[in-house]
């Protein structure tokens, strides 16, 4: 293997917000990677802070064609540079489109469990949310009837799709996403689809971009992309948004500008430039390690604690896993790991319907991270059930 991905590298005490979190524990949470970056992007940063003058930057044609080229061979889609927006992250990018393209009061529907951030998205744009809890059976699945009634309210203006789906793992289908489209249509719903893990879809399914199935959708849907979790740089704040209707789009840049949400800093075009046109071995080499960390967990729950179950993982570096078999009460389970084994999990509470005795781990991380995580799971489960 060219890439380093089995150092440990010591994360507390060096502001991160996912390690911070106390002497001694394990932090699965947050959704960045512990590995270190390809080479070629710490040589691109290096090579741009030797130049000693930090300035305000512009993109150039070099930062959007990195983008248009990525998509384009990745993900076989059409895109047009003028379709882009940039934005400094997914999160401000969702709330200049909801801004932008809704009123204060409406409703907007989306999937649930999901990422529990579109809820707070939703409330600081003083909108109003409608959850769609997902129905599960082996894999969870859209009850399309339950979609349609809740998209027939009038005052139900735009749906969040995500997909691949945080925290399920779940890639949504060609005809999945379509049936979601021609809902939207019927009912005049604008669909906004954050595809931000769209490139950590293992080889088992194929990701579709929505804006990609036919002329209504193209026209009115709404795409979030990023290289953030591809390449492990959030810290660089650069996202993009996808934006065919022209007249949707020019809403949208006025809202970006007014919340100065739409300016880059010195290093967020070099960044991503980097990544796009010279990241493509080390992403190959990163998919086989997230790979292998995948089967690990599933084979470790399977053997170690039979009677926990875990959602078929197909896309992104986040294990959805169900111990309602031994609580149903999230947070006090994820609490009592917390304080017993020192093992960090976002409980399942905070993403919405759906996620009572769940919790979301983050396997992006050395073998070496992972077992022990796994291992302080397993005790935590042992002392749980002598306490209870």
């Amino acid at each position: 293997m060219k890439y380093n991905f089995s150092e440990v590298i010591d994360r507390v005490g060096k502001n991160s917000k996912k390690w911070d979190v106390g002497e001694g524990f394990i932090s699965m949470t947050v959704a960045d990677m512990d590995f270190p970056v390809a080479p070629e992007i710490t040589e691109e940063i290096l090579r741009r802070v030797a130049h000693g003058i930090y300035g305000y930057d512009v993109l150039d044609d070099a930062y959007y064609d990195s983008v248009v080229n990525w998509y384009k061979k990745v993900h076989k889609v059409n895109l047009e540079k003028e379709w882009l927006l940039y934005a400094t992250g997914v999160r401000p990018a969702i709330n200049a489109t909801i801004e932008a393209l809704t009123e204060k009061g409406d409703l907007i529907l989306l999937f649930t469990p999901v990422y529990a951030y579109f809820f707070t998205n939703i409330n600081e744009c003083e909108r109003n949310f409608v959850q769609c809890e997902l129905d599960y059976s082996d894999d969870y699945y859209i009850n399309y009837e339950r979609l349609e009634n809740q998209l027939s309210n009038s005052n139900v203006k735009m749906m969040i799709l995500c997909n691949p789906h945080n925290p399920l793992g779940r890639v949504w289908s060609k005809e999945e996403v379509l049936k979601v489209t021609k809902l939207c249509e019927k009912y005049n719903v604008i669909l906004i689809s954050d595809e931000i893990h769209c490139d950590l879809t293992f080889k088992e399914k194929t990701h579709v971009m929505s804006y990609s199935l036919s002329d209504w959708a193209k026209n009115n849907t709404i795409t979030y992309i990023a290289p953030t979790k591809t390449f492990n740089i959030a810290g660089a704040r650069t996202s993009n948004i996808i934006v065919p209707n022209e007249q949707y789009r020019e809403k949208i840049r006025k809202v970006l500008i007014k919340n100065k949400t739409n300016t880059n800093n010195f290093l967020s075009g070099p960044v991503t430039t980097a990544a796009y046109n010279k990241g493509g071995e080390w992403f190959d080499e990163l998919m086989g390690v997230l790979e292998e960390n995948r089967e690990y967990v599933k084979e470790f729950f399977a053997r170690e604690i039979p009677e926990i179950k875990l959602t078929p993982t197909y896309a992104t570096y986040l294990e959805w896993i169900d111990f309602s078999a031994i609580s149903t009460d999230s947070d006090e389970f994820c609490n009592f790991l917390y304080d017993n084994v020192k093992l960090k999990l976002n409980s399942g509470s905070e993403f919405g319907k759906g996620g009572e005795g769940k919790a979301r781990l983050n396997f992006a991380c050395t073998k070496e991270v992972l077992e022990d995580a796994l291992l302080r799971f397993k005790k935590g489960v042992e002392l749980y059930k002598k306490e209870k």
